[in-house]
């Protein structure tokens, strides 16, 4: 189904923008 490609497609940019943001915040 697209719907489901495109729900992992989104959790999978939220998880890379998140770990951006820790480690911003890291430095």
């Amino acid at each position: 189904m697209v719907l489901v490609e495109v729900l992992f497609a989104l959790l999978f940019l939220n998880s890379v923008l998140l770990y951006l943001t820790l480690l911003c915040l890291w430095c």
